[in-house]
């Protein structure tokens, strides 16, 4: 089911939003990690990574003395993260409202055919 939803939002343009809810929730996460918890290929990932650093809305800190950085949501990525959340919510909601209709027109047509 997971593999499913993370699809279905992938699709929708949603990547970004997911990147920058972990980045946020865990920095440490590698671009390996993020690729098999979102079903995409490691270099969609490191494309989507590179834009949102480009952009302005992540930073890389570097770790002293390894070679491992953490990502760092930025002031600007948290904007965009609520931006994000907005459009996805009100998408949702839509999908909602489409779905309820949906079921009510599938109840009325198997009354239909008692």
């Amino acid at each position: 089911m997971h593999i499913i939803l993370f699809c279905s939002i992938i699709e929708q343009g949603m990547l970004d939003f997911k990147l920058i809810k972990e980045i946020a929730k865990d920095g440490t996460l590698t671009q390996r990690a993020l690729s098999k918890m979102f079903v995409v290929s490691l270099g969609k990932i490191n494309a989507e990574l590179a834009k949102l650093l480009y952009e302005g809305f992540i930073e890389i800190k570097e770790s002293p003395g390894g070679r491992k950085g953490k990502y760092i949501l930025t002031a600007k990525g948290g904007r965009y993260r609520r931006s994000l959340a907005k459009s996805y919510l009100n998408k949702r909601q839509l999908d909602s409202s489409r779905i309820k209709q949906d079921i009510s027109e599938l109840k009325s047509e198997l009354k239909k055919t008692r």
